[in-house]
Order: C-alpha cells, then structure tokens, then sequence
C-alpha cells in the first residue's frame, strides 16, 4: 500500500500497473472502499493504490514497487 500522505507520480502507477497480472486499486476504484478495510478496526488508513497480487511474482513487484517510491509504512 502506499501511503496517502505519499503522491506517486502517474507514469511510476502505470508502469507498475502494467506488470501486474492481478487488478491495481486505485482510490477512485469501485470497490476500493471495502478492499482496505482490515479485520482490525483501529487501523484506518486510505493508501494511494492497492495490488492484489495473485501469485509471487505480483507480490514481489508489489513489495518492489513500494521500496522503489519509498511507500513502505514504518
């Protein structure tokens, strides 16, 4: 997930788009909504962009994608 006080550029969210095999959610996304929800109701974070990742290679671009913009949560 990238973090919503994080602006991607479009042109890096295209390309990483473009690699997926899986859907990339994006804010506007129907369905983007009940997608970030967690069981934990603490936590109510509105990332940027969301990847399912089908398989390994979708999680390691995923994974990828977030050190390349500096996305990951701490």
């Amino acid at each position: 997930m990238i973090s919503s006080r994080q602006m991607i550029d479009a042109n890096h969210i295209q390309l990483f788009k473009a690699r997926l095999r899986g859907q990339l959610l994006q804010r506007e996304a129907p369905g983007f909504d009940e997608s970030r929800k967690v069981w934990n109701g603490m936590f109510d974070r509105r990332p940027e962009c969301m990847s399912a990742a089908p398989g390994l290679a979708d999680v390691r671009n995923s994974v990828l994608f977030a050190r390349d913009t500096g996305s990951v949560w701490r």
